[in-house]
């Protein structure tokens, strides 16, 4: 005996879903139908959202384990713990209440659950590490055309030219343990005419120029170059700013403000990141 209503009824049911919420409103007011309707709606909804926050975090921990390096360090454990901040979260989904008043008060609290949130929280951890990872490799052993072409329309960045060894001041390219490319480039910013800087080549001022991209063919290599230069900082052999970035060294001509200094590595870092 389901329901009196339901006595005699020739309806073929299949959708269990269906039934269910015949049985559960078949002889009830047009009110109390509303609000189971209503009722299950938002458990449906709700439902959903967590689904999609399950799967998405599947996603996540697939990702969070590969062995491919981003350049930027920290976001692989930023995911970690938007991962284990998005398992804390847990939803059962809760039957029926009885009672008009009580189901749709229970409607109204599920109106206020949602997990989207955290899901979008979580796809966007996931972005900036995959982004990042591919950011790595195009600063990994890049060509000396993809530098210079990254180069090209920075300002600040004028005349550039790729050094061979008998341009290379320094005479170390191309050497074991040293450089493999060295781009230089020439600053319009450094602009006193009487500067032993003019009417010289941009391979003549090298760095001092300007600045340049010195690349290498590991990232030991770069950070050793860097170590090397760093030990001239602030005394009279100063070179200007230097940075390590992938396998190459981002440098700038000390003759310029520290100011410019900033903004030229900083636009040219973002150049060569650019996906």
């Amino acid at each position: 005996e389901i329901c009196a209503c339901l006595v005699g009824s020739e309806m073929c049911i299949r959708d269990r879903s269906a039934l269910l919420l015949l049985l559960l409103t078949g002889c009830d007011s047009e009110e109390t139908k509303a609000a189971k309707e209503g009722f299950s709606n938002e458990v449906e909804r709700v439902q959903a959202s967590y689904d999609a926050l399950t799967a998405e975090i599947a996603t996540a921990e697939e990702l969070v384990v590969t062995e491919e390096r981003p350049l930027d360090e920290t976001l692989k454990p930023a995911l970690e713990d938007t991962i284990s901040d998005a398992k804390t979260v847990e939803f059962k989904s809760p039957s029926m209440p009885s009672g008009i008043d009580n189901i749709n008060a229970a409607t109204e609290e599920l109106k206020n659950t949602s997990f989207d949130d955290k899901t979008q929280a979580l796809k966007d951890a996931e972005t900036a590490l995959s982004n990042s990872i591919e950011q790595r490799k195009l600063v990994t052993a890049p060509s000396e055309a993809f530098v210079i072409e990254r180069l090209r329309g920075i300002d600040g960045v004028g005349e550039i030219a790729a050094l061979t060894e008998e341009t290379d001041n320094n005479g170390l390219l191309g050497k074991a343990g040293t450089y493999y490319a060295k781009i230089d480039f020439a600053s319009p910013w450094i602009k006193d005419p009487y500067s032993i800087y003019s009417g010289r080549s941009v391979a003549e001022n090298s760095t001092d120029g300007g600045g340049s991209v010195e690349v290498f063919e590991t990232e030991e290599l770069a950070q050793k170059r860097n170590d090397y230069l760093g030990a001239f900082d602030g005394g009279i052999l100063a070179s200007g700013s230097h940075k390590v970035l992938g396998t190459l060294v981002v440098r700038t001509s000390d003759e310029l403000t520290a100011s410019q200094q900033k903004k030229l590595e900083a636009d040219i870092i973002a150049s060569l990141t650019k996906l």
